[in-house]
């Protein structure tokens, strides 16, 4: 490049007579001073910041420094909320149940303001009843609490409000989070489908409105599986994540809890060829691996402190 930095003393020699004296030069294209730059980073307020190894590791409670995902810098970019077209941005939370009265969550839930609720109509004709909170795929209403752990717990991860002087901070301070309660312990494949076509029905009536209808769902984020298995046997359940991304979702899914290589154990839906979904596992505040592992897998870090909302592990793209 034929860049070179050249050394002076500014006692004995003024800085811009010298750029100046350089400048002259005719064989000089350009000449500057070597400038400092600012570390552009954000930190939150949030009380409990500090204990979030997993968006910044400072060493702390004997961890290593820089085992993070570094979010103070993607914070200084975005925080979340619109796209630069103003879509307000949503990512559908599939678990166990969200508790939609969680202080530091509330500000963030999704609801869909076309549905009156409790009328007994589907006001938005997206073959949904009353759906103004989300679904429930067993119940068959919008009664997302029903349990609520694991579920509020992974919310948090995504987009507990953040900077607000208050428990924790999500990735995301300012976004959507849809919930669909999906019947985790007791479902099957059925319910799987059932629950990512809310997310798929509300994005794709978003796209063909121009925005007037559904929600401009961006991601789902889904820690179920079946482990020990291939997708042959699971054809729907991998085309359907097909089905999502031709929509412009892209789905987030847990692997296996236990140590294993799922490429020789097999795993569902990791092992699903779909460009639309990302398989994630964990790592611990040391970097060691603690869960499921695979040549195509992303890793996150796993945070087991319970603060609020309480959080168990990272499953977000």
């Amino acid at each position: 490049m034929q860049i070179w930095k050249l050394r002076f003393d500014p006692q004995t020699q003024d800085e811009n007579e010298l750029l100046a004296r350089i400048l002259r030069d005719p064989a000089v294209v350009a000449a500057q001073f070597n400038h400092y730059i600012e570390l552009r980073s954000v930190t939150p307020n949030d009380p409990e910041f500090g204990k979030q190894w997993h968006w910044y590791n400072t060493g702390q409670d004997g961890g290593v420094a820089g085992i993070d995902l570094g979010m103070r810098q993607a914070w200084d970019i975005t925080t979340g909320g619109l796209t630069p077209n103003g879509d307000t941005i949503v990512v559908c939370v599939i678990d166990d149940g969200i508790d939609t009265t969680h202080r530091d969550l509330k500000a963030n839930l999704w609801v869909n303001r076309a549905e009156i609720p409790n009328n007994n109509r589907d006001d938005d004709e997206n073959g949904y009843i009353d759906d103004y909170r989300g679904w429930n795929v067993q119940l068959k209403n919008d009664n997302i609490s029903a349990d609520a752990s694991h579920g509020t717990e992974v919310a948090g991860m995504i987009g507990a409000v953040g900077n607000n002087n208050l428990g924790i901070t999500g990735v995301n301070w300012k976004i959507k989070i849809m919930g669909v309660m999906g019947g985790y312990n007791s479902a099957k494949e059925a319910d799987i489908i059932q629950a990512y076509n809310y997310p798929f029905i509300q994005r794709k009536l978003y796209n063909q409105s121009g925005g007037k209808k559904g929600a401009f769902v961006v991601a789902t984020n889904a820690s179920w599986g079946i482990p020990r298995t291939t997708p042959a046997d699971y054809m729907i359940w991998c085309n359907f994540f097909d089905s999502l991304g031709h929509q412009g979702i892209i789905n987030v899914n847990a692997t296996s809890n236990s140590n294993i290589d799922i490429d020789v154990t097999g795993d569902m839906p990791g092992g699903c060829g779909s460009p639309f979904i990302i398989v994630s596992t964990s790592i611990n505040r040391l970097g060691d691996l603690v869960r499921g592992y695979g040549k195509k897998m992303s890793t996150w870090p796993l945070w087991a402190n319970r603060s609020i909302p309480r959080v168990c592990a990272v499953h977000i793209p």
